[in-house]
């Protein structure tokens, strides 16, 4: 009975989210629906546990883990919520923020902008047939022609895909911050995209993703707007009927390429395996998306077994491979032992989880949560960045804030925390940084010239 009304009352906070502050549910789609997704996987296995899991070999389930995971998801959700209303009215307490950029300097931005995303979609496909592998068409695992068959074009899309969705669904709707259209051949540049995903073997969690990053920017593009208008009174509506349409076609179109990819995995790729495609596919949804927590959740609150040093050090001294997500792979090694854990890894397989497991792991019952409301105020303060960029016109900062953000995201969905030790996340976020103190000081001389009464003297 707890464990229903436990993911009852969060499925509620996300509705309430959802009807109440419809553009922030829009921007933090990739969260609420990770989050959302993991308290279900958690909730069913606590119901219909123990569930025997494929890739951990052992039982999982029976206890009270989606009451726990439940907990740390909504604290992550109400502390961005309370980070975005704290800046939202001390915003609109202030006067608006001018263009960073003038009006033909901005659309000379966005076309460049809009014209190089759509040739580098259309590279990819050349470089694709180019070399005369499709793994669609050879029934081959992505993982395989990333690492055997894949050109520059594609390692890069697969390091930075989904910033780049969020670049584009930053210049398709940052017209809509200057009461213009929306600019459609970002969707054309977005859509070529997904077709070379689902040729290169992908299945759902590419498209999720992908779409979940370009409403992020969309979404925050439209918190600014609402913003902006509610200092400068009422407005049209953010989304014309057009606009709607067009977005609510690219939504259909990832999910039915989603749904393609992951029939051609789980009936073409994978049909020599024993189990049936619906119970793999059960297992991938229901199992899967779980089971890590319910691990951690042994282990912090029932057994009291987690060991922060040993946690630390496996995360930023010894890791299995310091070139990816060392979180889930320390969390594979509690679960499966050093070396399953570092086969499987070879292999290219990754299981999901990670946040907010290895907080957990690393600051105990209490300090677990503290950790999680730390996280999470850090990356709305970011979103808010964003955000401040697409209503002040500041096009680099908001792109750079776009990519910074594209890190802090993988810790919400993977745990991953051995980002902060690697120099490209301090030169991204340098970068931003440098683009914020060039665009926000134009901002300020152009203020102070339209405010002079000696307009000449100002500019001399």
């Amino acid at each position: 009975m707890i464990t229903v009304l436990t993911a009852l009352l969060f499925g509620g906070m996300v509705a309430w989210l959802c009807a109440r502050r419809p553009w922030i549910a829009v921007m933090l789609s990739f969260l609420l629906i990770a989050y959302s997704w993991r308290v279900l996987s958690c909730t069913y296995l606590d119901l219909a546990g123990p569930v025997y899991s494929r890739q951990l070999g052992a039982d999982v389930g029976a206890g009270w883990s989606s009451l726990s995971i439940a907990l740390a998801d909504a604290l992550s959700l109400a502390a961005m919520v309370l980070v975005f209303m704290a800046f939202s009215r001390a915003q609109r307490r202030a006067a608006p923020p001018l263009r960073a950029w003038s009006g033909a300097a901005e659309k000379r931005l966005r076309d460049l902008a809009a014209w190089t995303l759509i040739g580098m979609a259309a590279c990819l496909h050349i470089e694709m047939f180019s070399r005369g592998i499709v793994p669609l068409f050879e029934g081959m695992e992505r993982y395989e022609y990333r690492d055997h068959f894949a050109g520059p074009l594609h390692l890069i899309l697969m390091k930075y895909g989904q910033a780049i969705a969020g670049v584009l669904g930053l210049f398709f709707f940052i017209g809509k911050a200057r009461d213009q259209g929306a600019d459609y051949r970002c969707l054309l540049a977005l859509g070529l995209i997904y077709l070379h995903l689902l040729l290169a073997g992908h299945r759902f969690s590419a498209f999720y993703s992908y779409t979940c990053f370009f409403l992020l920017a969309v979404g925050a593009v439209a918190v600014g707007v609402e913003s902006s208008r509610s200092m400068a009174g009422s407005g049209p509506a953010i989304l014309g009927m057009q606009e709607r349409r067009m977005i609510g076609v690219s939504i259909l179109l990832a999910v039915a390429l989603a749904v393609a990819g992951i029939a051609n995995s789980y009936m073409v790729v994978r049909a020599d395996d024993e189990e049936s495609s619906q119970d793999r596919i059960v297992e991938r949804v229901l199992v899967q998306q779980g089971e890590m927590w319910y691990q951690t959740h042994q282990r912090v609150f029932l057994d009291a077994g987690q060991n922060e040093a040993l946690t630390y050090d496996k995360l930023f001294n010894d890791p299995i491979d310091p070139t990816f997500n060392t979180s889930i792979q320390y969390l594979m090694e509690e679960s499966l032992g050093s070396e399953e854990a570092r086969r499987v890894l070879e292999q290219g397989t990754q299981y999901a989880g990670g946040y907010p497991e290895i907080l957990f792991e690393l600051g105990g019952q209490v300090g677990g949560f503290a950790l999680v409301f730390l996280t999470s105020c850090a990356t709305a303060l970011l979103c808010w960045v964003l955000i401040r960029a697409t209503m002040g016109g500041c096009l680099f900062t908001a792109v750079g804030a776009i990519f910074v953000i594209h890190v802090v995201m993988v810790l919400h969905i993977g745990g991953m925390l051995n980002f902060l030790i690697h120099s490209t996340f301090f030169m991204k976020l340098a970068l931003m940084l440098l683009a914020m103190a060039w665009e926000f000081r134009d901002q300020r001389r152009r203020k102070a010239a339209i405010s002079s009464p000696f307009p000449s003297e100002q500019s001399a």
